[in-house]
């Protein structure tokens, strides 16, 4: 759930490092990543 305090600065980083990981390795490969960060305010 979306709040002041969550989800914490940690956490949306980290979640970008793993699109961004997954991004670059599907761009080593040859194909084109698929990126779509859900952001759902209810949790």
């Amino acid at each position: 759930k979306i709040s002041e305090h969550t989800p914490s600065h940690l956490a949306i980083l980290e979640n970008a490092n793993v699109l961004a990981r997954y991004a670059s390795i599907c761009q080593q490969n040859g194909i084109v990543p698929i990126v779509e960060p859900e952001i759902l305010p209810d949790g």
